[in-house]
């Protein structure tokens, strides 16, 4: 008889094609008359269905997992089937639906618990029990008393829970782009796009170091995921920097912090560049062009600080028998650039749902794919690109509906507007230090946490703080966004290092202080963007702003690694800081 990881890993496809193409997908394009939360509820079901199978150890845990497993179905199937009848009970609810509620929250913290361990669990734990304990604390945190059924119906069913906004993004959009990242790579355009920045960069000063910034802004974007982009990345660009001269903890730290600049470049920034749309209530398209001078500026500043240390060290580049003919990936030109132009276009200039844009991106790639013989995404490796694709989801799933969790009781509770005054409490009308606050916590957040519930708490928990000091919106929004990101590289928890540092065999910590220097102009143009929202490009007055950004950019890494024309000493280092932030200050206010 199989046991119940052979079960799960043969029966890997039923989660793609039964939850994203047949559930939400018939929902969304054939406008069956059915509650939008029936679909999101059978791919959440299923997912826990799936997160308990898989993680089954021994044949003592086969009890407990197959138990978790069927009140996952039961709770689950729940809702996809009775929704309507337990949405009208609004203010009372039965007693099944508190049963079967009760469960499916706990059913979401054990899975949290599986997939991302004890911390973040804790972390959404913390929400769900807030409401409950709320009204026995003291000071701002003291809420009023909520029935046991309000809670639940606040987390189970209404808009705002777990079968809401974050859970309907990851379906409809997230999905798409995944499936998306995973043909690119069995298509060969990954292996196109590294041997054409090798055959570019690769004879330059340094020149690993420039192909991993190249192969990881372009590959960060689609992949989703830093950890990811840098085992993918890692393994060709980390030891062709060692090779060149550069110490290991260096090479390390540049291929994780290229690897996670890939989520904040346009036009793919991950399911909560998505939610921001939403919840700024702007298309897409909007974020795209907002985010383009941070991200360009990110890696420009990543790139000097590599080329001026390939200087001050004397590195070579890549030896000439190790460069592939540049001719032999002319491929990558549609592999890549047709999908790419097509998604561009799609959310741009005809500022379709980035499901649809997504959607034709794929069948761009599946189309021009067949020029090749050994491009071709054929049925067989679409098929293996749908099973690769249920692991990233589960995991993209699960937090999903944990960030509805976390939405509930912000809702519910007004916790948002609590800290708003309580911030406002200690830092007065200074936005430098709430500034300064809202990135450490969000900083803090995102070492046990992806970026997209980091972001979801920080929406409710700090923008308004933000918004209140004057902030931008959109501004606010990107800000809390990005320092979600840099925790990926902030020590100590910073999981795009370790992974790095595994690869390259430097030492953890010496590689995670390397990328704070060299991620430091993403640590600086948050705090830049909020004062001057003239960058993100929906402001006006582009170029003073820009020169000026670029100037201050120029400055900043010469003075990280101690070195652009010239060799920086501490007071030279002292003067061409100050410079970066006189540049900034007069192009964008005096000239």
């Amino acid at each position: 008889m199989a046991s119940v990881k052979e079960v799960y890993e043969n029966s890997k496809i039923i989660l793609p094609l039964s939850a994203f193409f047949t559930g939400f997908i018939i929902y969304r394009y054939l406008n069956w008359n059915i509650f939008s939360a029936q679909p999101l509820a059978l791919t959440l079901t299923l997912a826990l269905v799936f997160t308990f199978l898989k993680s089954v150890r021994s044949v003592k845990q086969q009890a407990l997992d197959y138990f978790l497993a069927t009140l996952s179905l039961v709770s689950g199937l729940y809702a996809v089937f009775f929704y309507e009848g337990i949405f009208n009970e609004a203010g009372n609810p039965s007693l099944i639906t508190l049963i079967l509620g009760s469960i499916i929250v706990v059913l979401i913290l054990e899975a949290v618990r599986r997939v991302y361990g004890w911390f973040l669990t804790v972390i959404i734990g913390a929400f769900v029990v807030y409401p409950f304990l709320g009204p026995y604390l003291f000071g701002t945190l003291r809420i009023r008393h909520f029935t046991y059924g309000r809670v639940i119906e606040a987390f189970y069913y209404q808009p705002d829970g777990l079968l809401g906004l974050p859970l309907d993004i990851c379906v409809s959009i997230v999905s798409i782009f995944v499936f998306m990242g995973i043909c690119f790579g069995l298509s060969g355009a990954s292996n196109y796009m590294s041997n054409v920045a090798l055959s570019v960069m690769g004879r330059s000063r340094g020149g690993p170091a420039k192909v991993a910034i190249i192969c990881s802004s372009a590959l960060g974007t689609i992949t989703g995921s830093a950890a990811a982009n840098v085992s993918t990345t890692g393994v060709l660009t980390i030891p062709l920097m060692k090779k060149v001269g550069y110490l290991p903890h260096f090479a390390a730290a540049v291929e994780a912090v290229a690897s996670t600049g890939g989520l904040i470049a346009p036009p793919v920034m991950g399911a909560a560049a998505f939610l921001m749309a939403e919840y700024l209530e702007v298309p897409y398209s909007i974020i795209m062009l907002a985010a383009a001078v941070p991200a360009f500026m990110y890696y420009l500043g990543l790139y000097l600080q590599v080329h001026f240390a390939a200087i001050r060290y004397n590195l070579t580049g890549v030896p000439e028998e190790d460069i592939p003919k540049l001719g032999d990936s002319w491929r990558v030109v549609y592999l890549i650039g047709v999908p790419f132009l097509l998604l561009v276009v799609s959310l741009a200039v005809f500022q379709q749902r980035p499901s649809i844009s997504g959607g034709i991106a794929v069948l761009g790639l599946i189309l021009v794919s067949y020029t090749a013989k050994e491009t071709m995404l054929t049925p067989r490796r679409l098929l293996s690109a749908l099973k690769q694709s249920v692991e990233p989801l589960i995991g993209v799933i699960v937090i999903s509906a944990a960030a509805g969790l976390v939405v509930g009781t912000m809702m519910l509770t007004n916790l948002g507007t609590t800290i708003t005054r309580t911030a406002f409490a200690v830092t007065g009308d200074f936005s430098l230090i709430a500034l300064i606050l809202v990135a450490v916590s969000a900083i803090i957040l995102g070492m046990g946490m992806p970026a997209t519930p980091v972001y979801i708490i920080l929406v409710f928990a700090a923008v308004p703080t933000l918004l209140k000091l004057g902030i931008d919106p959109l501004a606010a929004h990107l800000f809390v966004f990005y320092f979600g990101i840099m925790s990926f590289i902030t020590p100590p928890i910073c999981v795009a290092v370790y992974v790095a540092s595994a690869i390259a065999d430097s030492p953890p910590i010496k590689t995670a202080f390397s990328g704070l220097k060299l991620g430091i102009i993403g640590y600086l143009f948050p705090f830049i963007m909020a004062y001057f929202p003239q960058l993100l490009l929906v402001k006006g007055e582009l170029f003073r702003q820009i020169a000026g950004l670029f100037l201050c950019v120029i400055f900043v890494t010469g003075v990280s690694v101690g070195f652009s024309a010239t060799t920086f000493h501490l007071a030279l280092r002292g003067t061409a800081l100050a410079g970066s932030v006189v540049a900034i200050f007069l192009l964008t206010h005096v000239f």
